[in-house]
């Protein structure tokens, strides 16, 4: 066969062909198509093979352009590669051969996408980044942990172990983080989606709302015109009735008027029916719209009324009907006074009309008089209305507190003695009747008054203080005490309350029992003058000549009076030339500076308290101070010589009373030796000479724990904790670790002086069985102590899963196992967990029942 021309398959330039095979490469597209069938020179063929291969070329072109479709889809959602870049790649891809890059397409480009999901997977992402943050530590740790074995061979395997160990944790958080986040997102999604349906619920309500709005308004505004209609209709007919009513009532009124000048039988009852006709008059006009022609006959009834009444003083339907005409004059007390007489005319079915417009206008009118001070006219008024309204135990009080500014005693007494016949249960007017028995010196009959009122009302603590007044006055002096002490039981913040029975007590001679009371109320209220006085003079009785003196000087500071000044000179200034003398006495020789420049940097040394105390002993006889004997009496403190130590810190208290860490290192020696109450004693002298010292206050709180008093005890908890605070702000730090403050040596830091404090109270929380406030306060300690507490709470609650995790946590230990194969696991130590017991068993019997 010749050479003929045909197309090329790629680009439709002609090729030629030599026995249907393609010789050359095309001169235009450059591309090799010897390699391949002549589809289009073969569409043209009737074979059906060649039909077939044009249709598989076909095909194979749809997927080929299906696939790059779908890859640049997933090209775009991968975050590794710009678009641009992208496109780049598709560019040259464009350009390679087609066989190549059909494959290229088919296996590389997928391939490389997946390459590209993988290393772009959050998971992976997230699992190399905290494994290269933390591979450094993790290596350190486990060399650290592999350095135990005791061969080479068991330390790679340690180090391996280790390392897998680690990093199947790393995974695990990470997976449970990235599930977390799941979670969080389609918790979100939800959340979003609800929070849609809600707002369309709400638009919907909204507009149906609105809806019935609308048509309420509607209907509302339908009504109010049919409603304004029908009053037209109704002011229309009583118009025309008017007209009719008028011109009736106009002849009678003209015919009676001439029957009173012309016949003067019954005179009164024709003036009585001309006012009555004359108000119907009134009335006709004032609905027709004239006013004034209505009040002018209006005020003629009133006229004929009155001429009735004069002619005939007892006509109670005269009364009744000016009454009635004078409320429509809006007159309304001179209609009550007129519905009154006809009342004490014996009408009695008029009182309905009194009680509904003229109590309060009666009332009103007697509160007038008393602002304006007219007593008397006051006591009048209420006379009055009593007259009417007997049983109103209100206006007998009203009535008797009136006669008490007239110093009216005795009838101030009836009319409370009414008013508690009325009403028996008011304990106030037991009280007022017992205040006006207490101005006419009936002393027995006020307490009987005050005995009632406090039996109806037991709690109201002046009920007591009243009634103890009155057995002072009696000579009643155990009831008067017993009354006071009543009283101060129900309020015993009240300071005057202390005062009082302080002062009864000093009447009595029972000094003890003041001093008591007047310290209570300097603890109330820290200047209190009257205290003051009144404490120095119970000292001197008591032979406390300094404790006199100091007491009635800070009274003098405060600008007392009443004081016998020359009694204040005999006593205060003898003791302050002693005290000149003895200061003069106690000079600080070479010899006592040696030894104090010895002691100093040693006393709060334990393993130095031997050394202090013989040092000491030879500082005293030539340096005899406070000071020294606190010294020593920390340093027989140290060395567990406790009853030595309180004799020292009571001699240097009787030196200097006012140093607060005199009565702290007492009050801790007391309680080495189990004076609990002594040294609650000693430590509430040193909170009331140092109140911002939190260190007492935690101290305290651990002495009212051992006396069993836990609600104090997490009281004190609480403030020292507060107190502490405000110590680091008023210091200066702000934070957790730059906070600390020092006592006698010790440094204490905020955050783990907080976690005590919050461990002691959880502690006391659960010996009172409050479980969920223990876990609280456990919670917020975070110390490993805490979790062995927090979860004898939580095993007390049921959730036995959660207490075991406190209890594993609290004393997991490392146990290596295995002879050839070395592994390490964790369990819980039983040395730790039997050296706590609750209920009677250990903690470790209960770890082994309960927990797997």
């Amino acid at each position: 066969m010749g050479r003929t021309f045909q197309k090329c398959n790629y680009c439709g330039a002609p090729v030629s062909l030599k026995n249907s095979v393609l010789l050359e490469n095309c001169n235009f597209c450059g591309q090799p198509i010897n390699t391949r069938f002549n589809f289009i020179n073969l569409g043209n063929s009737n074979n059906f093979i060649s039909r077939g291969f044009l249709s598989l070329e076909s095909f194979a072109i749809k997927i080929t352009t299906s696939l790059k479709d779908k890859t640049l889809v997933l090209a775009k959602k991968q975050t590794i590669l710009s678009q641009s870049q992208i496109e780049t790649i598709f560019k040259y891809i464009d350009k390679i051969s087609s066989s190549r890059r059909n494959r290229l397409l088919l296996i590389g480009v997928p391939l490389g996408l997946y390459i590209i999901a993988t290393i772009n997977d959050p998971y992976r992402k997230k699992y190399n980044q905290q494994w290269s943050e933390n591979k450094e530590w993790y290596e350190r740790r486990c060399r650290n942990e592999s350095m135990e074995a005791g061969s080479e061979f068991l330390a790679r395997k340690l180090y391996s172990d280790c390392f897998k160990e680690f990093r199947q944790e790393v995974k695990e958080d990470v997976k449970a983080e990235i599930e977390k986040e799941k979670m969080r997102k389609q918790k979100e999604r939800i959340r979003n989606k609800e929070q849609r349906r809600q707002e369309k619920i709400r638009v919907k309500e909204q507009r149906e709302q609105e809806r019935k709005r609308i048509e309420k308004s509607r209907k509302a505004k339908a009504a109010n015109d049919r409603w304004i209609a029908q009053r037209k209709k109704i002011a229309e007919q009583e118009k025309r009735l008017a007209k009719k009513d008028l011109r009736v009532n106009l002849k009678l009124e003209k015919k009676l008027t001439i029957q009173i000048s012309k016949n003067k039988d019954n005179i009164y009852i024709q003036y009585k029916e001309r006012a009555d006709k004359r108000d119907e008059i009134a009335k006709a006009n004032i609905t027709l719209g004239k006013n004034s022609e209505g009040d002018g006959y209006r005020q003629l009834a009133i006229n004929d009324y009155t001429t009735a009444i004069k002619l005939r003083p007892d006509y109670i339907d005269a009364y009744i009907n000016r009454g009635l005409t004078k409320e429509a004059s809006s007159d309304v007390i001179g209609a009550c006074n007129d519905w009154a007489k006809a009342f004490s005319l014996g009408d009695k079915e008029v009182k309905e009309w009194l009680s509904q417009s003229c109590f309060s206008k009666y009332r009103r009118a007697a509160i007038e008089q008393l602002d304006k001070n007219n007593y008397q006219m006051a006591i009048k008024e209420f006379t009055k209305i009593l007259s009417i309204w007997p049983k109103t135990d209100s206006i007998l009080e009203e009535r008797a507190s009136t006669r008490l500014k007239l110093n009216d005693y005795k009838g101030a007494i009836n009319d409370y003695t009414e008013a508690i016949e009325i009403k028996p249960s008011e304990h106030n007017y037991y009280i007022s009747r017992a205040n006006t028995k207490l101005k006419l010196k009936d002393y027995k009959g006020a307490m009987n008054d005050y005995t009632e009122a406090i039996e109806i009302k037991p709690s109201e603590h002046n009920y007591y203080i009243s009634r103890a007044y009155t057995k002072l006055k009696l000579k009643d002096y155990d009831g008067a005490e017993e009354d006071y002490t009543k009283g101060i039981k129900i309020k015993p913040s009240k300071v005057t309350y202390y005062l009082l029975r302080g002062d009864l007590r000093i009447q009595v001679k029972s000094y003890d029992k003041a001093l008591l009371d007047y310290n209570k109320v300097l603890e109330l209220e820290q200047d209190n003058v009257i205290a003051y006085r009144e404490r120095g003079l119970i000292k001197l009785n008591l032979k406390d000549e300094n404790g006199y003196c100091k007491d009635i000087k800070k009274a003098l500071s405060l600008g007392a009076r009443n004081i016998n000044k020359e009694q204040v000179k005999q006593y205060c200034q003898r003791l302050e030339i002693l005290a000149k003398k003895q200061s003069k006495n106690v000079t600080l020789s070479e010899n006592a500076k040696y030894y104090l420049d010895r002691i100093r940097p040693i006393y709060l040394k334990k393993s130095k308290c031997k050394e202090t105390i013989r040092l000491i002993n030879l500082l005293l006889p030539l340096y005899e101070t406070d000071v020294i004997y606190s010294y020593r009496g920390k340093a027989q403190q140290l060395c567990s010589n406790f009853t030595e130590s309180i004799k020292d810190y009571k001699s240097a208290i009787e030196i200097n009373s006012e140093d607060s860490l005199y009565y702290s290192n007492l009050a801790k020696s007391k309680s080495k030796l189990k004076d609990f109450k002594g040294a609650l004693e000693a430590y509430d002298l040193s909170i009331k000479l140092a109140s911002k010292d939190s260190i007492y206050y935690r101290d305290r709180g651990m002495i009212k724990n051992q006396l069993g008093d836990y609600l104090g005890a997490i009281s004190d908890f609480q403030t020292s904790k507060t107190t502490f605070r405000e110590n680091c702000k008023s210091s200066g730090y702000y934070s957790n670790r730059s906070c600390k403050l020092t006592k006698e040596g010790r440094t204490f830091y905020k955050s783990s002086y907080e976690s005590e404090l919050n461990d002691e109270i959880g502690k006391i929380r659960i010996k009172l069985k409050d479980y969920v406030q223990a876990i609280s306060s456990f919670d917020n300690s975070g110390s490993m102590e805490s979790r062995l507490y927090r979860g004898i709470a939580k095993y007390e609650l049921q959730d036995l899963d959660s207490a075991c995790s406190d209890w594993y946590y609290y004393s997991k230990k490392r146990k290596v196992t295995g002879f050839l194969s070395y592994k390490v696991k964790y369990i819980a130590d039983p040395d730790k967990l039997n050296s706590v017991k609750h209920n009677g068993s250990t903690i470790y019997s209960l770890y082994k029942k309960y927990c797997k």
